[in-house]
């Protein structure tokens, strides 16, 4: 049996990956390798040996170097459809995949898997060796849900067979249940492994010894080490006697004894099981193998946590040399020891040292995302930066917690920040872009991801139909799981077109800001304690906020905000005062107090920069920062003007945009369909209110929107059953959009709540013409975020989303806002005008035509709207924040002008929703299944002509009706 290591190193971490050498070598060459086909058929033969024997010695680099001149002797000889060549490719894959470099190596498994699959008959043993080595390095990268169909294929077609090889497979899917969290079900399987193991072999076999490492692992993974340190000793025994004492593989499972122990407190034990696999190592592989820096490394954590620092810097140090010669400067396992030696360095109160450290480490770990995020669907990409959280955590904390005076700390901390904030979302976004302006295959693909997207939002809009909520939940997997593959796809396609490859520099972000303008990152992030162990959870103490500012050539200010709780709080006291319908009630206390906590500080940093371009983070993300008062009393929109990014890096995509392919595009007064009672006065709200699966008629933004289209010349004009998700699709890269319609944004599940889908960007969207008719694919009324994601926006100056709450959505730290913001930012769109709250019909439709006046005497996008502000400010009747401050400016806040005679680009106005939540088309169903829980709040007057308004509430009762 090929020996199980390799799935007990995922499991662990690389610090494991020890043991990948004896599972993870390919299979002995055939001697068909050089045939009479080849021009030198001893040339082959011999470049595979070097291969082998350098791969052995850890010299992974020259490995692949001598691997791709065979790969490329070998498709010249054989043909690109030789099952022979398959194999080859294999061999490189598996070069790549020792250094890490999973981006090379993924096409080149797929490819070797699909030249199989083509020659031989299916279940053909080659076929299944090529679907475990792409399911083991999707596990490897952290990508389990591109691994776990493939393990289920493999068991499908080997039904009832019980040789090693299932053996593997099963303990790979175990790993994959683990992962995810589902512990019970990885448990069974291991178990009923373990009986078929044990029933093959007796209790002492070699799979038996895979099985029970693998188990033991599952409970340490628990924290559950009582019930680990029997198996893991267990299966110690089992190698030692199979194998001798001193084989490889003792050395493996005594570093995982060791790794029990150490958990457990049982230093003395472990110290000993790691001399004991120290010994075997350079025995075995040599001194200099990068299998022998594992063991250091974590021999170096043990001395660390009995006190000894510098005996585990200098076991570090040799880890880091050993990984330097064998791997190379920028393999990511050295950026794991060069993180922990930073962090040492720290300890030992030697922080000039850990600084260098610490930015060597980020370095490698940034250009390795490069490669992770150049392919692979949204998730991976998403999954592949959250591996990074706890090392950028570690990064602000260096300086912020142990050197907030240290110019260089701080250097490194906000590149740290503008490297990764939103990274995956760029990443997406790019791909996007890169095939949106490709005829061909490309934009079939693309075309697949939109039908595949509404063909989601169906399935979650109509709901189980009287199915069980398990089968409901198997639909929707299954169409994730095809949408993920696409997305995967595209990332494989557009990876070629795209010149996203270079690492953000501050002074390329410095030399991007405007005059009198400061860039301001928030971040959140767990301070930790330099004294702690850095691999241990309690070195983490309670998740705080902190800015760092950005002005002129490098100057970077820092600002220590404060624990998050607080802030958080008194964000949503802010959020529930500005968005109160009760003009009477006054939200200067709440902004007043959040000022305080946060925008006070900053202020400090940036001095008199009148321009904020503001990266917020958390629940920052959902406030008007122009609605807070300042210590004078004064609303922050009269003295600074306010432009939103999902990061400084925005600067940078704003210098070089793709040009607009269309002109202004605007929509209004959707024809939704029957509604179904008689509609309510349009005074009321634009808001959806779900629950009711209907959106009434909104008469009043067909005015609206022919007043836009006045300043806007040669824009496009759709009205009514025109006004349809199908036009939306159908325009390219339009200069402006400008939509006027019924928005909604619905609350994830209450906690304990069972909900077959909970994606963010199907919880948020638009209402378009048909949206009560509950019509299917583009005859759906209702789009989505999801849906909105893959419009084709590229070259769109500005979007405005006249509509309610379209600025909302599930606020992720270090990610955005996961709804239509982000959506439309992966959809292309430069610039986006979106609401915060609830808004009023003809207040937003004062608004909105005033902003666009302004925006064609060419004033920028983010000023024109602080205008409008201002000038609300000083009539009478509009003066309430929460008629002026919902609306904020996403994205590039400069003039929409792009030469003499060009129309002026529009921005994004949001508009005011007074709806109540329709059965939108494919989304209606789904809405409703899950806007369960809305309910309408008390109804409130206003003394205005556009008479009253009122405020949901969430309850957990039926839904009444808000128009009674």
């Amino acid at each position: 049996m090929r020996r199980h290591a390799l799935l007990v190193a995922a499991v662990l971490g690389w610090q494991a990956l020890d043991v990948a050498p004896a599972l993870a070598a390919p299979p002995p060459p055939p001697p068909t390798i050089g045939d009479a086909r080849a021009a030198d058929p001893m040339e082959a033969v011999s470049l595979e040996r070097q291969v082998t024997v350098l791969a052995d010695d850890g010299r992974f680099e020259e490995a692949v170097a001598v691997a791709e001149r065979l790969v490329e002797l070998s498709t010249r000889t054989l043909g690109p459809e030789d099952p022979r060549l398959a194999r080859v490719l294999t061999l490189l894959a598996w070069q790549y995949r020792r250094t890490a470099d999973y981006a090379h190596a993924e096409p080149l498994f797929r490819r070797a898997l699909a030249i199989r699959e083509k020659a031989l008959e299916p279940g053909d043993s080659d076929i299944l060796h090529a679907m475990t080595n792409l399911a083991g390095m999707y596990v490897e990268k952290g990508d389990r849900e591109q691994a776990e169909p493939l393990y289920e294929r493999y068991l499908s077609l080997r039904a009832g067979a019980e040789d090693d090889d299932v053996i593997e497979v099963r303990l790979g899917l175990a790993r994959i249940y683990q992962a995810r969290g589902d512990g019970a079900r990885a448990e069974a399987l291991l178990r009923s492994t373990l009986a078929l193991a044990e029933k093959r072999e007796g209790p002492e076999g070699q799979a038996v010894g895979a099985v029970l490492n693998s188990l033991a692992n599952l409970y340490r993974d628990q924290r559950d080490d009582a019930r680990a340190q029997p198996l893991f000793r267990r299966a110690l025994a089992i190698t030692s006697k199979i194998e001798g004492p001193e084989s490889r593989n003792v050395a493996v499972d005594a570093n995982n004894l060791a790794l029990s122990y150490q958990a457990t407190g049982d230093l003395a034990e472990a110290e000993a099981l790691y001399a004991r696999s120290l010994a075997i190592r350079e025995k075995e592989w040599g001194r200099g193998h990068p299998e022998t820096a594992t063991v250091l490394h974590h021999w170096a954590r043990l001395r660390w946590q009995r006190g000894d620092l510098v005996g585990a810097a200098e076991l570090s140090e040799r880890a880091r040399t050993i990984l330097e010669a064998s791997l190379g400067p920028g393999h990511p396992r050295l950026a794991d020891v060069l993180m922990d030696l930073s962090a040492l360095r720290l300890a030992q109160g030697r922080p000039a040292e850990a600084v260098p450290l610490a930015a060597r480490a980020a370095e490698i770990q940034d250009r390795q995302a490069l490669l992770l995020l150049a392919v692979g669907s949204e998730r991976q990409k998403r999954a592949s930066m959250a591996r990074l959280g706890a090392d950028t955590e570690q990064i602000i904390s260096l300086h912020a917690v142990s050197g907030p005076a240290d110019p260089a700390a701080a250097r490194l901390a906000l590149t740290t920040v503008l490297r990764r904030k939103g990274r995956a979302l760029d990443a997406m976004a790019l791909g996007l872009a890169a095939l949106h302006r490709r005829a061909g295959p490309e934009q079939a693909l693309l075309d697949r991801l939109a039908a595949v997207d509404a063909q989601l939002a169906a399935v979650v809009a109509r709901g189980p139909g009287g199915a069980p909520l398990d089968v409901h939940r198997q639909r929707i997997a299954r169409v994730d799981q095809e949408r993920q593959r696409i997305e995967a796809e595209i990332g494989a396609r557009s990876a070629a077109f795209r010149a996203d490859q270079q690492l953000v520099t501050l002074s390329q972000v410095a030399a991007a800001l405007p005059e009198d303008a400061a860039l301001v990152e928030i971040v959140s992030y767990r301070p930790c304690d330099p004294q702690v162990p850095s691999w241990r959870e309690e070195r983490w103490g309670a998740r705080r906020y902190a800015a760092y500012a950005l002005r002129g050539k490098d100057q970077v200010a820092f600002a220590d905000l404060g624990a998050a709780a607080p802030i958080d709080a008194a964000v949503q006291r802010l959020r529930e005062a500005l968005g109160d319908p009760d003009l009477g009630h006054d939200p200067t206390p709440a902004a007043r107090a959040l000022d305080e906590l946060v925008m006070r500080p900053i202020a400090r940093q940036i001095g008199a920069a009148r321009r904020v371009l503001l990266s917020p983070d958390g629940a920052l993300n959902l406030v008007p920062f122009g609605a807070l008062v300042d210590e004078e009393g004064r609303y922050r929109v009269e003295s600074r003007s306010f432009t939103y990014l999902t990061s400084g890096r925005d600067l940078l995509r704003f210098t070089a945009r793709e040009a607009a392919q269309q002109g202004a595009l605007v929509m209004g007064a959707p024809a939704f369909g029957d509604f179904g009672r008689a509609p309510p006065p349009e005074g009321r709200r634009r808001a959806v209110e779900l629950a009711e699966v209907a959106f009434p008629p909104l008469p009043s933004t067909a005015a609206e929107a022919r007043a836009i289209v006045a300043e806007l010349p040669g824009a496009r004009l759709l009205l009514g059953a025109e006004a349809t998700k199908g036009a939306l699709r159908a325009a390219h890269g339009p200069r402006v959009l400008h939509v006027a319609t019924h928005g909604f944004f619905l609350p994830g599940p209450a906690a304990g709540d069972e909900a077959p889908a909970d994606n963010p960007l199907l919880r948020s969207g638009i209402a378009l013409a048909g949206a009560n008719l509950h019509g299917a694919g583009e005859a759906s009324g209702v789009l989505t975020a999801l849906e909105a994601s893959t419009l084709d926006l590229v070259g769109t100056r500005l979007i405005v989303l006249s509509a309610c709450e379209t600025a909302v959505g599930e606020a992720v730290s270090g990610d955005g806002v996961y709804g239509l913001r982000r959506a439309l930012v992966m959809a292309g769109a430069e610039t986006q005008v979106m609401s915060l709250w609830k808004v009023d019909t003809g207040v937003t439709r004062e608004l909105m035509i005033d902003y666009y006046g302004r925006l064609r005497a060419g004033v920028g996008r983010s000023e024109a709207l602080r205008e409008v502000q201002l000038a609300m400010l000083r009539r009478k009747g509009r003066a309430h924040p929460n008629l002026w401050a919902a609306f904020i400016v996403t994205g590039n806040g400069a003039p929409l002008d792009d030469g003499p005679g060009a129309p002026p680009r529009a921005p994004p106005g949001p508009r005011g929703c007074a709806c109540t939540v329709g059965s939108g088309g494919d989304g209606g169903a789904a809405l409703a299944l899950l806007a369960v829980g809305l309910v309408a709040g008390r109804r409130r007057r206003r003394s205005t002509s556009r008479g009253g308004r009122r405020r949901p509430e969430l309850h957990p009762q039926k839904p009444t009706n808000p128009w009674k």
